[in-house]
């Protein structure tokens, strides 16, 4: 399977005006067997987040997704205090924000979901270094109620809100890297270092029970993951032999 995604974020039927596309994208590799389901063309000053890419294997029931989200601020963070959190532990060597503060940042909004049903961290989030930007790796499960949330005798349990029949909730397994990369585009050009920053989020995801089985294909999938300029992305690419 080819690589998705090109540094403009645009498919090459793209025909946006040069003025509006962004100089930092991505690229993503899928493993035999998954599909594209949805891919989505961004511009440089997209202020909301967005998914740019889904795609899996309907068998395997699995999902890979990049979500781009420009580190503004909202109305959960009106300050802004979180983005610039997360942006000093992306891009600086000794960051005075910790790995676990970071994942609880990006988690923030996950776990404040009405439909979240149970929620679990899985190990310590690791770091790593890819051409000259640092990414973070974490892992959770999770579940949802898409009915009412009862407190029973053995525990809460989901249910249907017009019978009270029980509803599944079977846990998934959530793999997410995340990193931090400036657009250029949008700062002056004899001053790129107020290049604002843009937060990408790779998330792979599967049926809890199903994981183990799916090693290769999600190894696939994040050792090919990587964000940058075109030239930072062809530098993280391995050689044709290698494919």
């Amino acid at each position: 399977q080819g690589l998705v995604g090109v540094a403009t974020g645009l498919s090459v039927l793209s025909v946006e005006p040069e003025q509006v596309l962004a100089e930092t994208g991505y690229q993503l590799r899928m493993p035999p067997g998954w599909q594209t389901f949805r891919q989505e063309r961004f511009r440089r000053d997209d202020a909301r987040p967005k998914t740019l890419i889904a795609a899996g294997s309907f068998s395997q029931k699995a999902e890979a997704k990049v979500v781009r989200v420009p580190l503004v601020t909202s109305e959960r963070d009106p300050d802004g205090i979180g983005g610039l959190a997360i942006i000093e532990y992306f891009t600086n060597d000794s960051p005075r924000v910790s790995k676990a503060q970071v994942v609880d940042l990006l988690q923030t909004a996950f776990k404040s979901q009405p439909a979240l049903f149970k929620y679990a961290d899985l190990g310590e989030a690791v770091e790593e270094k890819r051409g000259s930007r640092k990414y973070l790796l974490y892992q959770f499960e999770a579940s949802r109620c898409e009915g009412a949330q009862v407190q029973g005798v053995k525990g809460k349990v989901c249910q249907r809100g017009d019978n009270g029949q029980e509803l599944p909730t079977p846990l998934i397994h959530h793999t997410m890297l995340v990193t931090t990369a400036p657009e250029f585009s949008l700062a002056p050009k004899d001053s790129p270092s107020t290049a604002p920053e843009v937060l990408w989020i790779l998330d792979v995801s599967a049926p809890s029970e199903i994981w183990p089985k799916l090693t290769d294909a999600v190894d696939t999938v994040l050792k090919s993951f990587g964000v940058g300029t075109e030239e930072e992305l062809k530098a993280l690419r391995p050689p044709p032999e290698a494919v």
